[in-house]
């Protein structure tokens, strides 16, 4: 949070800043502020505007930048007053963001096909690491990711396609 690289307190309102960034990183891929180093990127917190989500990210809908840009105000008064708030304010500008063909850009069923292909896909590379000092070889490790992802991938479509299919 700008405060604290200011060395000032932190407060909860710092905390909330920390969850705006992690949100932030889960949607775009990246840190909003992310630089060369950690004073570069500790700097750019302090005196830099937010950086618009849905340009980092073209599948979010413009209506998350303001949501970020409050949530990851300069000053602690200006961001969301709980955790809470800002998790509905993003809820709200994500749930209410559509395609071009004005088609719901989330829905349910997105969700449960997401859901199925993180349940299918591998999900720890220590597993992967442990596999090959076991066998010796990076031969096992790779089939593993591959037909792990390759599963998930298929389930996730089977479910996605079906659902529509079927009318969700």
């Amino acid at each position: 949070a700008p405060e604290q690289a200011l060395g000032r307190e932190t407060t909860a309102a710092s905390d909330r800043y920390a969850l705006a960034v992690v949100a932030y990183e889960l949607l775009t891929g990246g840190r909003p502020f992310a630089r060369g180093s950690e004073t570069a990127e500790a700097t750019a917190q302090i005196h830099y505007p937010v950086p618009p989500a849905s340009e980092r990210a073209p599948w979010l809908p413009p209506q998350v930048d303001p949501v970020f840009a409050r949530a990851l105000a300069k000053g602690p008064t200006h961001r969301y007053a709980s955790s809470a708030a800002l998790v509905e304010a993003l809820r709200e500008a994500l749930r209410g963001a559509t395609r071009a063909d004005g088609t719901p850009l989330m829905t349910p069923l997105t969700g449960v096909a997401l859901m199925v292909f993180f349940v299918l896909a591998c999900q720890c590379a220590s597993t992967l690491a442990v596999v090959r000092r076991e066998s010796g070889s990076w031969r096992w490790p790779a089939f593993m990711f591959a037909y792990q992802t390759a599963l998930a991938y298929v389930a996730a479509l089977v479910v996605y396609q079906g659902g529509r299919f079927l009318g969700f």
